[in-house]
């Protein structure tokens, strides 16, 4: 699940990064939706996603993810 921290951050980045992690044959989500980090990070762990990779300010500019697993 590819998750940006707010609005502002689903971009032309947060869709480069969906693109390459399915062109590597990975299946990604990208939530979109406008919720506050704490809630979707409860939802994700009711569903048990193994991997979440988080997107903000900071990571847009080193054009990297913060990676969280279900095992934290």
């Amino acid at each position: 699940m590819l998750v940006p921290i707010s609005e502002k951050h689903i971009s032309e980045y947060a869709k480069a990064v969906k693109a390459k992690l399915e062109a590597a044959g990975l299946r990604v989500e990208l939530d979109e939706r406008n919720e506050k980090m704490k809630r979707e990070d409860r939802e994700f762990t009711l569903q048990k996603v193994p991997f979440v990779l988080v997107m903000g300010d900071k990571e847009a500019a080193s054009e990297a993810v913060s990676v969280r697993t279900r095992a934290r």
